[in-house]
């Protein structure tokens, strides 16, 4: 088992998925693969592949859109592929759009969600890229599917974060693997300016304890004790352990607001954690094409911080496709009446071939 761990990307199970979210005309299955933490630290994620039904896919191979899900927590019980909602859990909210296109799906769980014993490294963009990429590899493994080998990254926020950093490391880590394009929807792309931001967000606290919580676990100069205040150490640790769309997390996040807990000891935009946050920028220039798409009243992502981040991008020489929308927040901006929608497919159907032989 050891050496089938040490192989990345590796499909090591897949079952059928019957779910309410799955769509008409679609079929679907839960996967788990190999993918790494780090160099030298194997781990197995989890995920699910949806595909248009054989019947409608025909003998043609498939394009396929490999997704970075949204945050939905960062505990174990956390995972897209095993949420009532599905998908829609981390603002994928197109599935049917994608199978109407022909094109299949490959959605990552990332670490630290489904399989347990890792705390998920929210935010930290290696781990988030490797799972990605990895997933993309397992999907081309399944029997009862035949892909193209051109794959479009699509991620929202914390997805869109991952989804670069996949684009970054794939020369090195999965220099098999074509990317056409990335697509990053609201990404967290400045994730010190978004932490910093968080105590002037509605149920903020919830995601200032996946901060601590995962940044705590990964690096080792990163503590509680530093950056936690003592009557709020329990706090962070309830809301990190269950998913955020259950109404006990909201709860006791509201609560906490109420009876103005605070949570940060020392501010975030200080010492190791500060540090700590600014190496999970992706700054490398990337090979393959990047759209940036964010809403102007955006109440997670700072649409300034966005601003800066681009214009930072074209300075170091990359092209960026940067397309703003006016009155969208941060979930409304990938909803399917988002004048989003429109551009997004046909920005990836301009991204693949228009066919290729197996």
């Amino acid at each position: 088992m050891a050496s089938v761990l040490d192989e990345p990307g590796r499909l090591l199970s897949s079952e059928p998925l019957r779910a309410r979210w799955v769509p008409a005309g679609a079929r679907a299955w839960r996967i788990l693969y190999t993918t790494t933490v780090d160099e030298g630290r194997p781990a197995v994620a989890s995920g699910f592949v949806l595909a248009p039904s054989a019947s409608a896919s025909g003998e043609e191979p498939l394009p396929l859109i490999a997704w970075g899900h949204g945050t939905t927590g960062i505990s174990p019980a956390s995972a897209p592929s095993q949420l009532r909602k599905g998908p829609e859990a981390g603002a994928f909210f197109l599935t049917r759009e994608v199978i109407e296109q022909g094109w299949a799906i490959v959605a990552t769980d990332y670490i630290g969600m489904g399989p347990a014993g890792i705390v998920h490294p929210w935010l930290i963009g290696p781990p988030a890229g490797r799972a990605l990429l990895d997933s993309i590899r397992a999907a081309h493994q399944l029997p009862d599917l035949t892909l193209q080998n051109h794959t479009v990254l699509w991620g929202h926020s914390q997805g869109g974060h991952a989804a670069i950093w996949a684009g970054q490391m794939a020369p090195e880590y999965a220099p098999e693997l074509r990317l056409a394009g990335i697509a990053a929807l609201a990404p967290g792309t400045d994730p010190p300016a978004i932490v910093a931001h968080l105590d002037k967000v509605f149920g903020g606290n919830i995601f200032i304890a996946y901060t601590i919580e995962a940044f705590s676990s990964y690096y080792r100069d990163v503590t509680h004790e530093q950056y936690v205040r003592p009557r709020s150490r329990r706090l962070v640790r309830k809301l990190a352990a269950r998913p955020l769309g259950d109404p006990r997390t909201i709860v006791t996040a509201l609560t906490a607001t109420a009876l103005r807990r605070r949570i940060w000891r020392t501010p975030p935009d200080t010492g190791p954690l500060h540090a700590r946050l600014a190496e999970n920028i992706p700054r490398r220039i990337l090979t393959s094409p990047l759209l940036i798409a964010q809403g102007t009243e955006d109440e997670i992502v700072p649409v300034l911080s966005q601003d800066k981040y681009v214009a930072d991008r074209r300075r170091d020489g990359h092209q960026v496709d940067y397309r703003t929308y006016a009155g969208l927040r941060h979930v409304t901006l990938v909803q399917r009446d988002s004048p989003l929608v429109g551009e997004l497919l046909a920005w990836t159907h301009d991204r693949f071939p228009p066919s290729e032989p197996r």
